[in-house]
């Protein structure tokens, strides 16, 4: 295996649109944390490194803040692509990966002007499903069709995002890889399971069963039909509901739990740093997606060894995580979209047993050292 010498200058660059909570941030902020840990040196390019995240980034990093505040969503790598181009020319022969988004298409453009750029791209859904969305959607499909044949690599986040790659923008196998995202570590996560107080220690003696749900509140989570589902589960067990996190949706699903007389079954509790505590002291996992790209909370809940029911939404992150429709080895897949049948896959995972060593066996490929690894042998080939 070739050394890391071989890397120019044994050091990479991440890129990304800003640093405010959400799930590319985390994983580009632990694929940062596991390279380094691999001895490379690593350059963090953030549009905007103004959020949430922005204290979670290792020390050891080096980041560069465009400052692009005063524009919105993909505006801002756009608008720092002069400040990315000025670093690519300061830093001659950089590998660069780009993270899931317009990010992707930003890097994959500067290439063709830069031939010594070894460009990366990180994908993690289906692009078939930007020409089901907006014109602006089908747009960023028809650019990334040409401009992804000038990348170095592309890595997918899972099987139906890389067959959907080579099949609609023309990519050769020889130049994409399936890495599952660095989601887990698991030192965090066995600090987490050591602690000896959880947070539903009084509900649990009140012989609830534990539901837990965690995302933005936002109409893609599709929180509202989980909340019907729960009316109906509510008929066979004796069920509490908890979503952690904040969004645009928060007085509507206030309005749907009062609306369903739901107040002392479901708690909105907000946002937390403790999710792994929140998890570990569940029964259930849900997640209800309408839409998802993969499915990141999925695996924490599996490496927290919490059986977990999910939605198989069109992307397939979910189907891939889960392994099979219906009920299998880490829960129930179910429907999308349908309030019924979610709560009787919720019912029935409820009463299942499971294998929690294949909880594990799960969680390992899913680790940032793991990922880190299969990283660090996709930029020595680009480097070959």
């Amino acid at each position: 295996m070739k050394d890391n010498k071989e890397i120019k200058d044994s050091k990479v660059a991440l890129l990304m649109q800003s640093a405010v909570n959400g799930g590319v941030q985390k994983i580009i902020i632990n694929l940062a944390k596991g390279m380094i840990k691999k001895g490379l040196k690593v350059d963090l390019l953030i549009a905007d490194a103004t959020g949430e995240m922005r204290e979670l980034v290792p020390d050891e990093c080096a980041v560069y803040d465009f400052k692009k505040r005063k524009y919105h969503g993909d505006l801002k790598v756009l608008m720092a692509m002069p400040d990315i181009a000025k670093y690519i020319k300061q830093n001659p022969g950089i590998t660069i990966l780009a993270a899931p988004g317009l990010s992707c298409s930003v890097l994959a453009f500067l290439k063709i002007f830069n031939k010594d750029l070894k460009a990366i791209l990180i994908n993690d859904n289906k692009c078939s499903l930007l020409w089901k969305k907006t014109v602006y959607h089908k747009a960023v499909f028809c650019i990334n069709a040409i401009l992804y044949r000038f990348a170095d690599y592309i890595v997918a986040a899972h099987t139906p995002a890389k067959d959907d790659i080579i099949q609609w923008y023309k990519i050769s196998p020889d130049k994409i890889k399936v890495i599952y995202h660095p989601l887990i570590d698991l030192t965090e996560i066995n600090e987490a399971l050591a602690e000896k107080e959880h947070p539903f220690i009084k509900l649990k003696k009140e012989g609830y069963k534990l539901v837990l749900a965690v995302g933005r509140l936002v109409p893609e989570k599709a929180y509202d039909n989980l909340i019907k589902a729960i009316q109906y589960v509510k008929k066979e067990e004796k069920v509490k509901l908890i979503i952690l996190g904040e969004g645009q949706q928060r007085k509507f699903l206030e309005s749907c739990v009062k609306k369903n007389g739901l107040e002392s079954d479901i708690e909105l509790y907000g946002y937390t740093d403790k999710v792994f505590q929140f998890m570990k002291s569940s029964d259930l996992f849900v997640l209800s997606s309408r839409q998802e790209a993969f499915g990141n909370v999925l695996i924490e809940a599996i490496a927290c060894g919490v059986p977990c029911v999910a939605t198989d939404c069109d992307s397939g992150g979910p189907r891939e995580i889960m392994e099979s429709h219906g009920i299998g080895k880490y829960g129930v897949l179910c429907d999308c979209n349908d309030a019924q049948q979610l709560a009787n896959a919720i019912i029935a995972a409820l009463k299942l047993d499971y294998n929690r060593k294949l909880f594990e066996e799960k969680a390992i490929k899913f680790t940032i050292d793991h990922a880190a690894s299969e990283y660090l042998n996709v930029i020595r080939k680009v480097n070959g």
